[in-house]
C-alpha cells in the first residue's frame, strides 16, 4: 500500500471517528498510535507557568454528603462546621493532585456506561459493583469564579496512579494519570479536619476534679510525678476502692482526645436555652502550672464540651535551695506553659466539641463507681438457729394452760402430747 493510501485512510479515520482525537489515530508513518490530546492537562486552569494559581474554595459533593473549604483571612475553614480550621496541607495536596491530571486516553462518553467507571453524576445511580461512587470536585479563584469542575470515579492505585473522570457539563470521560500523586478529597466535612482536640500525657498531670451539676465532686490526685496511681479522695469509712487504679482512668483522660463532631459554641442547641442539659465540670491541673477546664453539656444524648486552658502557678514546687536538685526536674519552664496554654486556647476558644462516648462515660463518673459494693448487712436471727433455745410448741401451749410436763425418768416413756394421742 502506497504512503499516499495510508495518508488518506488516517484522514477517513479522522472523519469516521468523528474527532479523530477522541479515539484513536496512528501516524502514517507506521508508528505507534497516538491519542491527540494525550498528556496535557485535565484541568488547565489549575496550572500556571509562574507558580500556584490563587485558590479561595474547593467544593466536595459525594451522593448527598457536600464538604466545602473556604480560605478566609489566610486560614482555611470547612464552611459546614462553621468555619472550623482544616488542615491547610491537605487542601494544598488535593488541589496540587487535581492539577497534576493528565490525560491519557477517552473513555465513554455514554450516559448510561458511567457508572462502570463511576464517572456519573453523584446523585445519580450509585457505581456498579467493584467501581468506586463518583465525587465532583469544584475548584474556584478567591473572588469566587470557578476554576475547575470535575467528576473522579473509580481510581487505580497503579504505578502510575491513575482515575477516571469527566469534566462536569460534558460528556467525554478520561483515563487520567496523577501525576502529582493520587487524588484524595475528603468525602465529608470532617475528613479535612484535625480530630485531636486535647493530647496531655498523664504524667503531667497532677490532680483532676469532676464536679457534677447536683454539687457532687471526685477528685483524684497525685503526690508527685513519680507516683504511679491517682488517689480518690473522700473515700467513706469502710469502704474500699475497686482497685489501686480505680482513679487513673480520670486522672489520664486529658490524652488523646478527639472529636465526633464540632461546631461554634454559640450554636443554638449547645445553649440551655436550646435545650442543652448541663453536664459535669472537669479540671485538670499539672504539676507545671497548666489549667484546663472541660465544661460539658449533653445534646440528644451525646457529650459535648467546651475548653479552656489557664496558668495557676500556685502548683509549681518552691524552687530548690541552692545546690539542691529540683523536686520536680521534668517540669516546663513557665514561660513554656504560658505558650502552650495560649495556643490551646487559640485552637479551642470559641468552638464546642462532640466527645466520643468512651470518653465521655469518664466525665459521669460518681464516687460509688471507684468503690467496691457496701458489704450486705447482716440478716436478723431466725429462732431456732444456734444460740438459741427452741420451746417445742406443744411444751408452749402447756405452759400457757399452766401445765409443765415432769421431764421423764431413764426408760420411762415421756408424757408428750402426741402419746396420749396415740393411747387414745
Amino acid at each position: 500500500m502506497k504512503t499516499g493510501t495510508l495518508a488518506a485512510l488516517a484522514g477517513a479515520a479522522v472523519v469516521v471517528g468523528g474527532v479523530a482525537w477522541l479515539v484513536a489515530g496512528r501516524d502514517p508513518a507506521g508508528g505507534p498510535a497516538v491519542v491527540a490530546g494525550a498528556g496535557e492537562p485535565l484541568l488547565p486552569a489549575l496550572r500556571r507557568g509562574d507558580g500556584e494559581v490563587a485558590i479561595g474554595t474547593v467544593a466536595v459533593r459525594a451522593g448527598n454528603q457536600t464538604s466545602t473549604v473556604r480560605l478566609k483571612d489566610g486560614v482555611w475553614g470547612v464552611v459546614e462546621k462553621g468555619g472550623y480550621p482544616a488542615k491547610e496541607e491537605m487542601v494544598r495536596t488535593a488541589v496540587r493532585a487535581l492539577a497534576g491530571l493528565t490525560i491519557m486516553e477517552p473513555k465513554t462518553s455514554r450516559p448510561e456506561m458511567y457508572a462502570k467507571i463511576g464517572v456519573q453524576d453523584p446523585g445519580d445511580a450509585p457505581a456498579e459493583e467493584g467501581a468506586e461512587g463518583p465525587v465532583s470536585v469544584t475548584v474556584s479563584d478567591p473572588q469566587g469564579k470557578q476554576l475547575a469542575a470535575v467528576i473522579l470515579g473509580t481510581q487505580r492505585y497503579g504505578p502510575p496512579p491513575q482515575v477516571f473522570a469527566r469534566r462536569v457539563g460534558e460528556t467525554q470521560s478520561w483515563l487520567a494519570e496523577a501525576r502529582a500523586g493520587q487524588v484524595n478529597v475528603p468525602r465529608e466535612p470532617l475528613g479535612w479536619v484535625d480530630r485531636q482536640v486535647l493530647n496531655i500525657g498523664r504524667q503531667r498531670v497532677k490532680s483532676v476534679i469532676l464536679t457534677h451539676p447536683d454539687g457532687e465532686s471526685v477528685m483524684v490526685s497525685r503526690g508527685s510525678t513519680a507516683q504511679t496511681n491517682f488517689a480518690v479522695s473522700g473515700v467513706p469509712e469502710g469502704r474500699e476502692l475497686t482497685s489501686s487504679a480505680a482513679g487513673d482512668q480520670l486522672g489520664g483522660w486529658a490524652s488523646y482526645v478527639t472529636l465526633e463532631d464540632v461546631a461554634p459554641v454559640d450554636r443554638a442547641d449547645l445553649t440551655e436555652e436550646g435545650g442543652a442539659e448541663p453536664g459535669a465540670t472537669a479540671t485538670f491541673t499539672m504539676f507545671d502550672g497548666l489549667v484546663v477546664v472541660a465544661e460539658t453539656m449533653t445534646v440528644d444524648g451525646k457529650m459535648w464540651a467546651r475548653f479552656e486552658a489557664l496558668v495557676d502557678e500556685s502548683v509549681r514546687p518552691a524552687p530548690p535551695a541552692e545546690g539542691e536538685p529540683p523536686a520536680e526536674p521534668t517540669l516546663s519552664s513557665l514561660d513554656d506553659v504560658r505558650k502552650e496554654a495560649e495556643e490551646l486556647n487559640k485552637k479551642l476558644a470559641g468552638w464546642a466539641f462532640q466527645i466520643p462516648e468512651y470518653k465521655a462515660g469518664t466525665l459521669r463518673t460518681r464516687l460509688e463507681d471507684l468503690l467496691k459494693p457496701a458489704a450486705e448487712p447482716e440478716p436478723a436471727p431466725v429462732a431456732g438457729e444456734a444460740g438459741e433455745s427452741a420451746v417445742p410448741a406443744e411444751l408452749g401451749e402447756a405452759a400457757e394452760g399452766g401445765q409443765v410436763p415432769e421431764p421423764a425418768e431413764a426408760g420411762e416413756p415421756a408424757e408428750a402430747g402426741a402419746g396420749a394421742a396415740g393411747g387414745e
